[in-house]
């Protein structure tokens, strides 16, 4: 168990796990009609997987040292 999260069987964090999030209606109104909008389709899940990545790319402790926050 890494964070609370029960990683799969091979111990890899790459393996997906499957989780319920859940989302005020009007939050996932905005996030569907952005989605909608893009030239390129991208499934929900991979959305907020990619807001989360960016998410915590941006909160990590050597990034701000870097970028002077």
């Amino acid at each position: 168990m890494t964070d609370g999260v029960q990683l799969p069987r091979s111990g890899n964090a790459r393996d997906r796990v499957a989780i319920t999030v859940r989302v005020p209606e009007p939050l996932l109104r905005r996030i569907d009609s952005y989605i909608e909008k893009r030239d390129v389709p991208i499934s929900r899940n991979n959305w907020l997987l990619e807001a989360a990545v960016e998410k915590l790319d941006r909160q990590r402790p050597d990034r701000r040292e870097r970028d002077g926050s």
